[in-house]
């Protein structure tokens, strides 16, 4: 079945109007928005969605406080597929679950036509990829900086740009996509510190792996970006021509002064220190993290 452009997917049919002018009114009740809350119970989740996309009146009005944990649930229960079938997000305080929704809806329909045979419905996929990556989807923004890495010439601005988004809404997962983007125009400084920070941030980064790598542990992903966290950063030591004291008397104290500044920019719930595990003795070669 051929798929549609980004504008055509959000041209709504008659019944979709009528949907989003009955969700306009009941949003415009008073809260707690109970009526509100009954209609979206019983209304497809894909398409009220799609109608916040569409709408940035219903959007603002949709993230009203008292709706908050109406998204979080259905943030936390829906199918990601074809993402990946069996996989659960987590609300997260840098991202409002409408939005991760938003996105995922988004990226989900960009990869349904990003796999196609059809070379049409390739040519329709970036718009979708693109408007993701603009909400904070962590799988658009590494895409976005896949494909451009790949490209003879990539845009290096769009790169560091989709790069440092990802880094200030997922902490270790961004830094570290960060450091590998950094890596590939051979900023090997910076991506030292950007590795060293990511470190840093991992017992505080524990949703945010989660909802990055789709469930994926920590320790896989390092060893697709690097054969480990030490061989990384001696790698990028060695490259930046910083003597492993510096490394550890000077880089390390400043990025730990920067974690303690990010994290301080944080809601308190998820400033507060979390456990993980991780083995990170891994060998492969440098690449992008998916």
């Amino acid at each position: 079945m051929p798929q549609t452009s980004l504008e055509e997917w959000l041209t709504l049919t008659a019944r979709e109007e009528k949907i989003l002018k009955d969700l306009r009114l009941l949003g415009a009740s008073a809260p707690p928005f109970d009526a509100l809350r009954d209609c979206l119970r019983n209304t497809d989740l894909s398409l009220v969605i799609k109608l916040c996309i569409k709408d940035p009146e219903l959007d603002a009005l949709y993230k009203h406080d008292s709706l908050k944990g109406l998204w979080d649930t259905n943030l936390s229960i829906i199918n990601c597929s074809p993402i990946q079938s069996s996989y659960e997000y987590n609300p997260q305080a840098t991202i409002h679950s409408l939005d991760s929704l938003k996105s995922t809806l988004l990226y989900a329909n960009y990869k349904e036509r990003a796999l196609s045979e059809d070379q049409q419905d390739q040519q329709m996929a970036m718009p979708f990829l693109e408007l993701s990556a603009d909400l904070g989807g962590f799988l658009a923004l590494n895409k976005i900086c896949q494909i451009q890495l790949k490209m003879e010439h990539p845009n290096v601005e769009l790169v560091l740009k989709s790069a440092t988004k990802a880094a200030a809404l997922y902490l270790t997962p961004g830094y570290i996509l960060l450091a590998v983007c950094l890596y590939h125009f051979k900023s090997y400084l910076e991506a030292l510190e950007n590795l060293v920070l990511a470190e840093k941030l991992i017992p505080h980064s524990a949703i945010y792996i989660n909802n990055a790598y789709l469930g994926t542990p920590i320790n896989d992903i390092i060893s697709k970006s690097f054969r480990s966290l030490i061989t990384g950063k001696t790698m990028l030591a060695n490259l930046a021509d910083i003597p492993l004291p510096h490394l550890t008397q000077v880089i390390y104290p400043a990025m730990e002064k920067q974690m303690q500044t990010i994290l301080a920019t944080l809601p308190k719930e998820v400033a507060e220190v979390e456990t993980m595990v991780a083995e990170l003795e891994i060998t492969a070669p440098p690449q992008l993290c998916v």
